[in-house]
């Protein structure tokens, strides 16, 4: 944790950042540039907001208030459901994680989103094809969590993490070879890999994606759900932080695939939940050690709790195996989609 002094100085730092984004922007922003950089922000709190009645026009959306405290940008194509003063939103449905809370603004429905997360979590989405021109999606790699003396969580009934994870990554590579990709896997068998060995993989087969499977497992049976993980953006806090660590200005090698990450994650999510009905824990960011060194875009799937008596109890069945495999091959398929369109 940061001494005061070192809060101070890093908030410091930021502002004046910020500020000298926000002189930038007064003098026109160039083509190519950030969504935010297209946009006239505002400070809230010494930070740099999109409004986002600016945001829907910038994207051809209406804008309407959702009681006193919501706010909804909707197309033909998407439905973006912002909460004031929170973290959550939604796209199409399924919940995304913002890096810092959006603002409510005098004069509803006015509100707005931090220039971070414009960037960063929803641009990606909304304006994929600005994003995904570089990318393919050829050859998959697959990471089954844990193996060998790993057992990862262990739930109810001996339910262990390592034997669901392979079983499902089994099945989401026979609907992937079925649609015509190239698949690997870091382990075909009950054998421990090293996060570095899972990312050497990666190189080694010259992965287009990767993905990593896993199931959670909390203290409290009640727990339950499906949520996928992203790389959290540069000096940002992760979904589980309420601010960044000193280590959030380093720059991972995953940072240079965060935006084809956030669609490849959101898919996955968006695809999941339908398949499975599972409650939707929403796209989430983290620093984990495999999305941080992800030479290309990774995603971690957490595809229920082998700890809630009802989500253990599926998991034990082929036929909800196969529904989490479908919408797993089905999200890569449609960020496969906007790849190909972006191109």
């Amino acid at each position: 944790m940061p001494r005061p002094r070192d809060r101070r100085g890093a908030c410091a730092r930021r502002r004046i950042s910020w500020l000298a984004a926000l002189l930038a922007l007064s003098a026109g922003a160039a083509a190519g540039s950030p969504a935010s950089a297209r946009l006239r922000l505002v400070a809230v709190g010494g930070e740099p907001y999109a409004p986002l009645d600016r945001v829907a026009t910038f994207y051809g959306m209406r804008l309407s208030a959702q009681g006193a405290r919501a706010t909804r940008l909707h197309s033909a194509w998407s439905t973006l459901d912002v909460t004031h003063e929170s973290r959550r939103a939604a796209l199409n449905g399924t919940t995304l994680w913002l890096h810092a809370p959006a603002r409510g603004l005098r004069g509803a429905p006015r509100a707005a989103v931090s220039a971070a997360d414009l960037d960063t979590v929803l641009d990606p989405l909304l304006r994929s094809a600005d994003h995904l021109g570089r990318y393919r999606c050829r050859t998959i790699l697959l990471d089954p969590g844990h193996g060998g003396r790993d057992h990862g969580a262990t739930g109810i009934g001996g339910l262990r993490e390592k034997d669901v994870a392979l079983d499902l990554a089994r099945r989401v590579r026979l609907r992937l070879v079925n649609r015509g990709y190239r698949v690997h896997l870091t382990r075909d068998a009950d054998r421990e890999v090293s996060l570095a060995g899972r990312v050497a993989e990666a190189r080694r087969v010259r992965a287009d994606l990767l993905v990593s499977l896993h199931l959670n497992a909390a203290s409290a049976p009640s727990a339950h759900g499906v949520e996928t993980f992203v790389l959290t953006a540069q000096g940002q806090p992760s979904t589980h932080e309420s601010r960044p660590p000193r280590s959030a200005n380093s720059a991972f090698p995953g940072l240079a695939h965060v935006a084809a990450s956030t669609a490849l994650g959101f898919e996955v999510q968006h695809a999941l939940r339908r398949h499975t009905g599972a409650a939707d824990r929403g796209l989430r960011r983290a620093r984990y050690q495999l999305l941080r060194d992800a030479p290309c875009p990774a995603i971690l799937v957490e595809c229920g709790f082998v700890s809630n008596p009802s989500e253990a109890s599926r998991l034990r069945t082929s036929a909800y195996l196969d529904r989490i495999a479908d919408g797993i091959a089905e999200g890569i398929a449609a960020y496969d989609r906007r790849t190909r369109a972006a191109r």
